[in-house]
């Protein structure tokens, strides 16, 4: 038996293309995130980045910490945020590296607040708030009580909200509904 050989083949003038052409249809003042979680997919987070953020976009999103670290080593200068959940563990380099994070619970504010008060930093964090995939995020009935928490700490800045959409159950069937999502 004859087995196939598969390969992806990235173009990043493509990808350059696609992100004017995307550009091109939206207010001037809108901001891009190119998403460049799991090695961008297995493409390559590095030349991914580069080529997003010098082709336009605002940021770059990864799932986790050690994702964001080696962006970081890898000389990407531009803003970067965590889209998955940080541990402990994590927060010296995280803020260290200036690096955004997502929140969903107040647990974390504490520590985040006082390694960037100790770095003289302003940490950026995004909330993340479940509007529906039941992952990760603040119910949306809590989410205003943790912008209050975030904005109480004098060293987090609360630059973004973020959310997945999910399915919304009716009379036994699934839609899903759209939300704006960063």
């Amino acid at each position: 038996m004859r087995g196939y050989r598969v390969w992806a083949e990235i173009d990043l003038a493509a990808l350059k293309h696609n992100i004017a052409a995307i550009r091109k249809t939206l207010e001037p003042r809108t901001r891009i995130m190119a998403v460049a979680k799991a090695d961008a997919y297995g493409h390559g987070a590095l030349p991914i980045a580069w080529t997003a953020l010098e082709s336009g976009c605002s940021m770059v999103g990864v799932g986790d910490s050690n994702e964001a670290l080696q962006l970081r080593e890898g000389g990407i200068a531009g803003p970067i945020l965590i889209l998955g959940a940080i541990v402990e563990e994590e927060i010296l380099k995280v803020v260290q590296y200036d690096i955004s994070v997502s929140v969903h619970s107040p647990d974390l504010l504490p520590l985040l607040d006082q390694e960037a008060r100790r770095r003289n930093r302003l940490l950026k964090v995004h909330l993340k708030v479940d509007t529906g995939m039941a992952r990760l995020g603040v119910s949306p009935a809590r989410a205003l009580d943790l912008a209050r928490a975030v904005l109480d700490c004098k060293n987090l800045s609360l630059e973004g909200l973020s959310t997945h959409p999910g399915a919304v159950w009716k009379a036994g069937r699934s839609t899903t509904w759209a939300a704006p999502t960063s």
